[in-house]
């Protein structure tokens, strides 16, 4: 009998698999918490956008279909909603030709995108203490902050964004949309 070592690359995986379930939800205690509601005006004028999903799957994500907490828009989950996304795992040996080492290291580059009242020192207590209760066996994680930052919104009653508002209107001859977004339009 061989016993080998575990496969970081296998095990990191593993970890990363387990962080949403299958609608997109995070799975990370207290992610949720804080997070407030958009606001009517915000409600109501995403509801008078021209947004139609299958164009946005095939002109904007290049998917089939989207996933995210159910009975939230797409615009809700685009605009108001926290995400975790992984934007890269490295590891092993991928070069041409074959070998058959198992990697004793790998990394994962992920983010979250924080909304208004999150703390980002809280999410990322968070998801420290999420990441040791859910490693494999094995195999030992290290959690490295490369940037944090709070979610901002601007308030839509306020008095002066009422005015800037009405003025965006009468220039471009549509009530504007408030969107929570540095981005373009999805």
């Amino acid at each position: 009998m061989v016993a080998l070592r575990p496969n970081a690359v296998y095990g990191l995986i593993e970890l990363l698999a387990k962080a949403k379930d299958a609608n997109g939800v995070i799975q990370i205690p207290g992610i949720y918490d804080n997070v407030e509601e958009p606001a009517p005006a915000e409600l109501e004028s995403w509801s008078r956008l021209p947004f139609d999903e299958k164009d946005f799957l095939a002109r904007e994500v290049g998917s089939t279909e989207l996933i995210g907490e159910p009975g939230r828009t797409v615009l809700e989950r685009v605009w108001s909603r926290p995400t975790m996304e992984v934007h890269g795992i490295a590891g092993g040996f991928t070069a041409a030709g074959a070998k058959t080492v198992i990697p004793a290291k790998a990394t994962a580059k992920v983010s979250f995108r924080l909304v208004p009242r999150q703390d980002p020192e809280t999410v990322i207590a968070a998801f420290r203490e999420w990441v040791r209760g859910q490693t494999p066996k094995g195999i030992r994680t290290e959690v490295r902050v490369l940037s944090a930052s709070p979610g901002l919104v601007v308030n839509p009653a306020h008095p002066a964004i009422d005015v800037a508002a009405r003025a965006f209107g009468e220039v471009f001859g549509k009530q504007t949309v408030f969107i929570r977004s540095a981005d373009r339009f999805p």
